[in-house]
Formats: C-alpha cells, structure tokens, sequence
C-alpha cells in the first residue's frame, strides 16, 4: 500500500498542470475589483495563476471562456495586458462575439518573455486592431499560434 500511495504521488507530480477556465462575464472593459470579470481581468488572473478583480483564479494552462448576452462587442479601451502564459480565448462565435480595438489598439500581444507558451483563439471575431506589428495578434520568437473559426477584419499593422 505505502508502494502503491508513493507511486500515485509520484504521478501526480510529473503530470502536468491541469488548465482553468476563467469565465468573461461583461463586455465592458476595465479593471475594477467588482464581482465582473472583464477580459482584461481575465488575462492578468491566467498570467497569475491568482484571483483578480473579480475573475477566478488562472491555473497553469487556461481557458478563457465568454458568458456575455450575444452579439456582444467588447471595445478595447487601451492594450489589453500582454499574455505570458499559455492560453486560449473560447468564443461562442465569430458572429456572436467581437473583441474590437476601436482603431486605436493591438487586441493580444504576446512577447517573448519568459518560456515557451501556446496561444489558440476560437469561435470569435478579432477587428479594428492597429499597431505597428501585429495588429490583431502580436506573437515574438517562442510563441505557438492557433486558430480556428476566427475571423479577423480590418486589422491594420504599418510595419508588418
């Protein structure tokens, strides 16, 4: 038994982490400690592994989810927080659900900070993005890209 119960730990240890899913619940975009969590609450809780503003806690690789009414837009108000950690943004549709940089920012930036990470965007529409690189998503050295049923449009980078 002893074996057995070492073993079982053992596994456990070298198993790795289980992801999260931190539940968007309103479309407007901020950061105040509310019992809303935004997305841009969402991406500092995954980037945390910590409870934020209203948003559960991240835990290793996360999943953000959208509860919002549909259609819904959110309306960027700057940059959102860059990711730092591996991470995929579920939407519920790319015709139900917009992440808008209003022309005047870069939707998801993920630097080469830090190591390697995954990021995946699902069933959701990215537009309006600008920035000189990357408009709508800005991935450095280091970062995995996955899309499916994602619709990007007028995303506008000047330099690349």
């Amino acid at each position: 038994p002893a074996l057995a119960a070492a073993l079982v730990f053992a596994l456990r240890l070298a198993s790795p982490s289980p992801a999260a899913t931190i539940v968007v619940n309103t479309d407007q975009d901020g950061e105040v400690a509310d019992a809303f969590c935004s997305l841009r609450e969402a991406i500092v809780a995954a980037n945390t592994d910590a409870a934020y503003a209203g948003c559960a806690s991240g835990w290793g690789a996360d999943r953000i989810a959208f509860a919002l009414p549909t259609p819904a837009t959110i309306l960027l108000l700057s940059n959102l927080p860059q990711v730092t950690s591996t991470l995929k943004l579920q939407g519920p549709g790319a015709d139900l659900l917009t992440i808008d940089g209003q022309d005047l920012w870069q939707i998801i930036r993920a630097p080469n900070v830090g190591p390697a990470i995954w990021l995946g965007f699902e069933e959701l529409t990215l537009a309006h993005g600008s920035a000189a690189y990357g408009a709508a998503i800005s991935a450095e050295v280091g970062r995995s890209l996955f899309a499916r049923r994602v619709r990007f449009l007028a995303n506008v980078a000047t330099n690349g």
